[in-house]
């Protein structure tokens, strides 16, 4: 398989990045530091490394250029989204340009990355992304807030992102296109998928708005 990981060259990426290459998967790298890089591209055989700050924009913005020379045919099976760190210290005394950074590497950072390479994803039969994130991001303790905020941030944004990716298979919509068509007396209105739509339409005929307001929060957890 082909796997893009940032954060490639140090802790919990380097780790990762030395056991898919061990395994005969193709990696592509990502960090800042090209030296590290480098001396990882001699080292593994299975390697390539793309140096890239994925909190600066203009580096991300030619990005995709250079994993799709390193893909060769445009294709990735796996994104790890791995790159982070924690800045600490109470709310009152972080500086507000600390904070902005955390976010930039650690937020904003990772859903750049996914968004430059979900087109490569969306050539493969079985892609993944995965998300490192930390039981940071369940709980919380005082002095870490920017840190936990941000990770707290990466679980929405992964339970977010795995909903908004498994849209209805095109086949579906076919399929009920060619019931219409076939149909004697056909419905006045096909509904595709069946479910959840159903259900919401269901219970904005029956119930109050209040209420339905109120199921559709604790549906959608809000």
């Amino acid at each position: 398989m082909k796997i893009v990981i940032t954060g490639a060259t140090a802790g919990i990426g380097l780790s990762c990045t030395r056991a898919l290459c061990e395994e005969g998967h193709s990696v592509i790298g990502i960090a800042r530091s090209e030296q590290t890089l480098n001396e990882l591209t001699s080292e593994l055989e299975n390697f390539t490394g793309i140096a890239c700050d994925i909190a600066d924009d203009a580096s991300v913005a030619t990005l995709g250029s250079r994993i799709a020379d390193a893909a060769g045919d445009r294709t990735v099976d796996v994104l790890i989204n791995n790159a982070g760190y924690a800045a600490a210290g109470p709310v009152e005394l972080v500086a507000i340009e600390e904070w902005k950074a955390q976010f930039a590497v650690n937020v904003f950072g990772t859903v750049a990355v996914t968004q430059v390479v979900l087109p490569f994803l969306r050539s493969s039969t079985r892609a993944r992304i995965i998300n490192v994130s930390s039981v940071a991001g369940r709980v919380y303790l005082p002095f870490f807030a920017p840190y936990y905020s941000s990770k707290h941030a990466i679980e929405c944004i992964s339970d977010v992102l795995r909903m908004e990716l498994q849209g209805v298979q095109p086949e579906t919509i076919v399929d009920t296109i060619l019931e219409a068509i076939r149909a004697e007396k056909p419905k006045n209105r096909y509904v595709v998928p069946k479910l959840p739509p159903l259900a919401f339409i269901a219970l904005a005929k029956l119930l109050p708005s209040r209420m339905t307001d109120q199921l559709v929060r604790r549906i959608v957890k809000l």
